[in-house]
């Protein structure tokens, strides 16, 4: 074997340069296995990283007459929804909220859903969505990024679809593309592609009222003598849709790591915004109401859903739980609860759990004034 080796050397090398050649071919080959096997996503493998087994495609239910649409995949379940906690109203009814991960054309996902819930001529993309450019990675408060409307050419360096729109009753949010970007502690910059849908309806019968869209601020800025930006004509002329890169997010938080991964500096150095121990991220978070702060996440918590609120309140840093928990049984006979903790500044953290087994299905939102 040894005078085999020999033969098969290249003339003139000598031990050490042939142990160095192996070693660099066994290199290559593993960096071409990483790369087959995709470095870099996460171990779940599904869309966006999510576990498919929490994913639910079109054709599931949402509520009474609402599916989930082509292009989108229902997260977990559909939750109860009260448009304040506590209630003004009563705590016995409750609205009903679902968080989507959108995997087809967004505008036409976000279409599908407003001509379902029979709003095509009030919340359409047109007039929800604006497309936004690469900022500077800088903080939030610092960042500013081109904009246009779905009607404009695009931009050279656009990564970034947002949509938002709200009537009396219904509200939708929508992002796709990487999450704002703010600097930790080590000022670093994180960043966590999001292709997030959240469906909140507020119970009762539907009320007319204005209808705020997500490109009101940018054609009001664009417009000469308006006072009131929800007066002023939707943009014409054919779409421009974005051509967004779909990264997968990278990892999901774990217990003990900030279930908004950092993202939201409102929580920064708060215990609230742990992940508790023996939950799981369902999704990756993302900044995606239109208000201040934005955050959505969604976890798995064991036990039940009063108990799920109550590990958060736990947690608190000397806060009182506002109103809770809230609880009551949904139209599928699942028990819920639901609480709020007020956060400095003013900044309300939302909790919303449901029963599903033998653990609770969490949906955390904050905004602030």
């Amino acid at each position: 074997m040894r005078a085999r080796r020999e033969r098969l050397r290249p003339p003139g090398k000598s031990d050490q340069t042939a142990r160095i050649q192996n070693v660099s071919r066994r290199r290559r080959l593993i960096v071409l296995l990483l790369l087959a096997v995709g470095v870099g996503c996460t171990s779940d493998g599904g869309f966006l990283g999510a576990d498919d087994r929490v994913l639910a495609g079109p054709g599931e239910p949402l509520a009474e007459g609402l599916e989930v649409q082509p292009g989108s995949r229902l997260v977990a379940t559909p939750l109860p929804y009260l448009a304040s906690v506590p209630p003004k109203s009563d705590p016995g009814r409750s609205g009903w909220q679902a968080l989507l991960l959108v995997d087809g054309e967004p505008t036409d996902v976000w279409d599908r859903y407003v001509e379902e819930l029979g709003l095509p001529d009030q919340m359409s993309a047109r007039g929800a969505c604006i497309v936004r450019a690469a900022p500077d990675r800088t903080p939030r408060s610092e960042t500013t990024a081109k904009a246009r409307l779905l009607t404009d050419p695009r931009l050279g360096d656009e990564d970034r679809l947002e949509c938002h729109g709200s009537t009396a009753g219904i509200s939708m949010d929508l992002l796709v593309g990487p999450d704002h970007c703010f600097e930790d502690a080590r000022n670093r910059c994180r960043t966590i592609a999001g292709a997030h849908l959240l469906l909140r309806a507020k119970p009762g019968p539907r009320v007319d009222g204005f209808i705020e869209l997500g490109s009101d601020e940018l054609r009001f800025e664009r417009s000469e003598g308006a006072t009131d930006a929800r007066a002023l004509p939707l943009p014409s002329g054919p779409l421009v849709k974005p051509r967004l890169d779909r990264t997968r997010a990278s990892r999901f938080p774990k217990p003990g790591e900030r279930f908004d991964a950092a993202l939201d500096h409102y929580l920064a150095g708060t215990k609230v915004a742990l992940v508790p121990k023996g939950a799981r991220s369902l999704v990756p978070p993302a900044m995606l109401l239109n208000c201040n702060s934005g955050l959505v996440a969604m976890l798995e918590l064991p036990g039940s859903p009063v108990d799920a609120v109550r590990v958060f309140d736990d947690a608190d840093d000397g806060d009182v739980l506002v109103g809770g928990p809230i609880r009551g049984r949904d139209e599928r006979d699942r028990e819920w609860a639901a609480g709020r903790i007020e956060t400095a500044g003013g900044y309300v953290l939302s909790m919303t759990a449901v029963a599903d087994g033998r653990s609770s299905i969490v949906l955390l939102t904050e905004c602030g004034d």
